[in-house]
């Protein structure tokens, strides 16, 4: 079993886009809800509709990979 964890914000939204690809909410109301321009909900409904979990769900979280050695040459720089 996997475990996903969301903040309340991402849960909110998760339902949110799961009404609105259900039928059950119009654009306008899920953009009013979402605090976003409805170009960023048509956004993230293709996003949902093409991966299943909001596009955005998880990748604040995220972290990029650092190049090798990166944390090296910061001590290195800071322990002067």
């Amino acid at each position: 079993m996997t475990v996903i964890t969301m903040s309340r914000t991402e849960l909110s939204r998760l339902r949110v886009m799961i009404d609105l690809a259900d039928g059950r909410t119009r654009v306008e109301d899920a953009a009013a809800l979402m605090g976003l321009q409805r170009r960023q909900v048509y956004r993230l409904l293709d996003a949902f509709r093409a991966h299943g979990l909001p596009g955005d769900a998880g990748r604040a979280a995220a972290q990029a990979p650092q190049p090798e050695g990166a944390g090296e040459n910061f001590s290195a720089r800071t322990h002067v």
